[in-house]
């Protein structure tokens, strides 16, 4: 599988908004570490102090090098560390299990200092396939739960990007399953 970091600029009456999506390899530890120094290079270079937020599929928890690199930098903390509300009853790796629960939060929302994150949370809901008359069975959409951290506050200004964010993250939710939620918020 293909280990890829996708972006987006997003630009409004002359703020920007930067949005990076990262896919860390599964193996190689050497390989993760590359991968997280070479996003954070990216990122400095390409965004100066401009907002940012990097989710990922990092395949390792908040105790590996890969993930220490991101937090510990000057550029980006977990929001999930920032938060002052958490719900985060499970970790974010499920196997395909309904009713497994884990301490592995093997995926991340990282945001920069211009943000503000008032919630965090991993969502744990599943559905349920007929699988024959009168059977129901739980499932999971991935073998991964979803993240989700909303009303980010940039800086002195709230930004408006719900659609044009929500649209990108729906992609990445169907290839990593991450969300960025940002409701209610519009330039001040």
């Amino acid at each position: 599988m293909p280990r890829i970091c996708t972006w987006g600029e997003f630009e409004r009456d002359g703020k920007r908004l930067w949005f990076f999506n990262l896919h860390m390899d599964h193996i190689g530890v050497q390989a993760r570490s590359e991968s997280a120094k070479l996003v954070l290079t990216k990122i400095q270079e390409m965004c100066g102090s401009e907002p940012v937020i990097l989710t990922d599929d990092f395949n390792v928890d908040q105790h590996n090098e890969s993930y220490a690199l991101l937090n510990n930098s000057e550029t980006l903390d977990d929001s999930y560390e920032l938060s002052p509300v958490c719900h985060a009853p499970n970790g974010t790796f499920n196997n395909y299990n309904p009713t497994g629960f884990s301490g592995e939060c093997i995926d991340h929302i990282f945001v920069s200092p211009a943000l503000k994150v008032l919630r965090y949370g991993i969502l744990t809901d599943t559905y349920c396939s007929r699988e024959a008359e009168n059977i129901y069975v739980a499932r999971t959409l991935s073998d991964h739960l979803d993240a989700f951290s909303n009303n980010l506050v940039i800086g002195a200004f709230l930004f408006n990007m719900l659609a044009l964010l929500f649209t990108f993250c729906f992609v990445r939710l169907i290839q990593l399953n991450i969300i960025i939620i940002m409701k209610f918020i519009s330039y001040t």
